[in-house]
């Protein structure tokens, strides 16, 4: 168990962690109680009590502690509570069985003369298990930045967190690339999106298309009928009560319609003259006959 704890120790060590600070303003854990408040699921949760310090400071574990957790919160409280501009609200540790999750809520934290507290609303959280990492959240301008990395000292945390708070979107694009792997996911899914609506209008365009033409077949189809009708119509009007006339053949008819369409304002005596010049033989009546079925012209 103390071959465990030396081993922490020495990776803060080597990690270059604990800070120099001035002993008259740190708190003692050298000599700490613990006072059980709790019970969080399978876990206890007890209250460090120490000399010489305001913030709130408690461990959770699954049983009770022992000298392995005094050794361990010693070793980081005493480097949390040596970063110079720190003044800490509360400092919770984690015992699991993966490692320990170290919780930091500050009080004040200043950097480059900037006061980052209110950017950190759940605080800084520690992973300690083969080494320390931390990864935890900056919240400015509704962006939720991404602060993770190796802890080697406060300096270089305290640097991001800086520059996190002083250009968010730089920092984002320059720290988070999940950030901008979901950002660009968001737009393959607006792409996505556009496209669904695309494929949907092409869709209907076809359909459009489809109905378009069965409408234009009909249409012919219709005028075709009425066109017959009305020749029917002129054939059945020219008979005589015996049956003993001719119908209007369907030349005459057309070279009628051809000279009323091309003078719109001719009578049925000029369209009438000008088909006698042309050397059909057609009859006035038989003239007045195609116009007011086609043209209703009297």
């Amino acid at each position: 168990m103390l071959k465990k704890i030396k081993i922490i120790a020495l990776s803060f060590l080597i990690l270059g962690t604990i800070s120099v600070f001035a002993q008259d303003r740190a708190p003692d854990f050298s000599n700490i109680t613990f006072t059980q408040t709790g019970k969080e699921g399978t876990f206890n949760l007890y209250r460090v009590n120490y000399p010489g310090g305001d913030a709130e400071v408690s461990i959770m574990l699954e049983g009770n502690p022992g000298e392995r957790e005094r050794e361990t919160l010693k070793i980081f409280a005493n480097e949390i509570f040596s970063w110079k501009t720190l003044t800490a609200k509360s400092v919770k540790l984690i015992f699991k069985k993966e490692g320990i999750e170290i919780n930091v809520i500050p009080d004040s934290l200043i950097f480059n003369e900037t006061e980052l507290s209110p950017y950190l609303p759940a605080g800084i959280t520690f992973f300690h298990a083969a080494y320390t990492a931390y990864d935890f959240r900056v919240v400015k301008d509704n962006y939720f930045i991404r602060i993770r990395g190796q802890y080697y000292g406060p300096d270089l945390l305290l640097k991001a967190v800086y520059e996190a708070v002083e250009d968010p979107v730089k920092y984002i694009a320059a720290h988070d690339p999940e950030f901008m792997i979901q950002q660009i996911s968001e737009i393959k899914v607006s792409d996505s999106n556009q496209d669904g609506r695309i494929n949907r209008l092409a869709e209907d365009l076809a359909t459009l298309s489809t109905e378009y033409k069965n409408l234009s077949a009909a249409h012919k189809k219709l005028l075709s009928d009425f066109e017959a009708l009305r020749y029917a119509y002129i054939a059945v009007t020219r008979k005589g009560i015996y049956g003993s006339k001719e119908p209007i053949p369907q030349s005459d008819i057309d070279s009628i319609i051809e000279i009323k369409t091309r003078r719109s304002s001719a009578t049925v005596d000029e369209v009438y003259e000008e088909a006698r010049s042309k050397g059909m033989k057609i009859t006035k009546g038989k003239v007045a006959l195609i116009l007011n079925i086609y043209f209703s012209s009297y």
